[in-house]
């Protein structure tokens, strides 16, 4: 996507506003369909929701709108009080989700008018959704971090890229026990790194490992280590894992320099190598 288009679309939104358009487009916008004839998303949805892969144990769209907390999502975007943008995202990544139940194969269909909406709204908000192929898992709608993305470059690891995407979901959010065991993950594929982090920047392998020390991500914490954590409440727990979590991506980041490094030292032994200049 071009500079001049992320511009265009990286503007301030309305969230209620955008709900209640997108509202509108899903339930009462009709478009004709060979098998129902004319209907909307939202009806067809509810029609073939059965069907859906991933749909879990979730029976109808209304029981998972429910479970996620949107059931009223609708009604609340007349309401004077702004949606968070948290519920915000959480009903975009539902609609986006359960959209992909609808066949449609034009440009002038309404699902491809909403999908571009919700695209623009995500871009406005400064999220993405990380590439997947379709129909092969669920579209998760993260914040963009310019260093996460380039750790995730860095180390080419899918596995890795996966609990990166998963500990800055907004579904990740306050649970403590949920972001101790991805960054507990997380670790091992530090640890096999950890000498050419070290190499690179000796004082962030020694805070993360501290770190991690003292959140009990790598081992039990020692007492004084302990006491420390204790002192914490929740919220400054959070804030503690997320500090772990942004010196894990910095670390991986450094690793593109690690082999520009190798590279230099390369080319300035075959400088320094008669037997290399002719």
């Amino acid at each position: 996507m071009g500079l001049f288009v992320e511009k265009l679309l990286a503007k301030k939104i309305n969230f209620n506003e955008e709900v209640r358009n997108l509202e509108t487009l899903y339930n009462t916008q009709r478009y004709w369909d060979s098998t129902s004839g004319y209907i909307s998303a939202s009806d067809y949805v509810n029609s073939n929701f059965l069907s859906w892969n991933f749909r879990g144990t979730f029976i109808s769209q209304k029981e998972l709108k429910d479970r996620l907390g949107i059931s009223d999502i609708a009604l609340a975007s007349y309401r004077v009080d702004r949606l968070t943008e948290d519920q915000f995202v959480e009903y975009l990544e539902f609609l986006f989700n359960v959209l992909t139940v609808v066949r449609y194969d034009s440009r002038d269909h309404v699902v491809y008018s909403m999908r571009i909406n919700i695209l623009r709204c995500l871009a406005a908000i400064q999220y993405f959704i990380p590439n997947i192929k379709e129909n092969d898992a669920l579209y998760r709608m993260v914040p963009k971090n310019p260093t996460m993305d380039q750790a995730i470059e860095t180390m080419k690891d899918e596995s890795l890229a996966d609990l990166l995407y998963e500990y800055v979901h907004h579904d990740t959010k306050g649970d403590l026990q949920k972001k101790s065991m991805i960054l507990g993950s997380i670790w091992k594929c530090f640890e096999g790194h950890r000498e050419e982090i070290k190499r690179n920047n000796k004082a962030l392998e020694s805070e993360i490992g501290k770190l991690a020390n003292t959140c009990d991500i790598r081992h039990k914490p020692d007492a004084a280590e302990a006491d420390l954590l204790s002192k914490l409440n929740a919220e400054e727990k959070e804030k503690l894992f997320d500090l772990l979590f942004q010196l894990y991506i910095d670390a991986f980041a450094t690793l593109e320099a690690s082999q520009t490094i190798v590279d230099a030292e390369a080319l300035l032994a075959k400088g320094a190598d008669p037997s290399s200049r002719k």
